[in-house]
C-alpha cells in the first residue's frame, strides 16, 4: 500500500463554479452600487453641507429655539424622546473669531470628546477652519448632568429644563 500525500486544497477550489459566479457577481454589484452612491448629487450635496463646503451651509443659520431634530414620540415605550433644538452657545475670545463662529462663517472640520479637566464629565472639542487658519472651540461638560448634588436638579430635569 502506498500512502498518497495530498497538498492542502485552497479555499476557491472547494467552492463550486456556481458559487464562484455568485460571489463574483455580488462583489461586482457592490462595487457598482458604491460608485453610484458616491457620484450621486444628493450624497455630494449632503457631504458638502456637513463639511461646510457649500454656500448653502455657510449661509444657513438656524434660529434659536427652532426644532432641529424631530424625535418626539419616537422610541416608545422604552425611550421617551423630545424634539432636539439648537443649543445656545456664547463664545469667548477674539471678537473676529467669535463672530465667525456665531454667524456660521467658520467651517466645521473635526469633533472630539474626552474628559480634559478630569472632573468626571466629557468635554466636546470642535475644530473649525476660518480664513486659512484653524480654531478650536471647547464645550465644557456639566457634572450636575451626570451626578447631581442638589435634589432640585431632578425636579428641573422632569420639567424639561437643562441643568445649570
Amino acid at each position: 500500500m502506498s500512502l498518497r500525500l495530498q497538498a492542502p486544497s485552497r479555499f476557491l477550489s472547494k467552492i463550486t463554479v456556481s458559487h464562484r459566479f455568485l460571489f463574483i457577481t455580488l462583489v461586482a454589484m457592490l462595487a457598482l452600487v458604491g460608485a453610484g452612491i458616491r457620484n450621486s448629487s444628493a450624497v455630494k450635496s449632503t457631504l458638502s453641507a456637513i463639511t461646510g463646503n457649500s454656500d448653502h451651509a455657510a449661509s444657513t443659520k438656524i434660529p434659536q429655539g427652532a426644532v432641529t431634530v424631530h424625535a418626539a414620540g419616537r422610541g416608545r415605550p422604552y425611550l421617551n424622546f423630545r424634539d432636539g433644538r439648537s443649543a445656545e452657545v456664547a463664545y469667548r475670545g477674539d471678537s473676529k473669531l467669535t463672530s465667525a463662529l456665531q454667524n456660521g462663517a467658520a467651517q466645521a472640520r473635526s469633533l472630539a470628546s474626552a474628559d480634559f479637566d478630569r472632573n468626571g464629565t466629557p468635554e466636546v472639542l470642535a475644530g473649525y477652519a476660518f480664513n486659512g487658519a484653524g480654531m478650536i472651540a471647547v464645550h465644557r461638560g456639566n457634572p450636575e448632568a451626570f451626578a447631581p448634588v442638589d435634589d432640585s436638579v431632578f425636579a428641573r430635569m422632569q420639567q424639561g429644563f437643562a441643568t445649570p
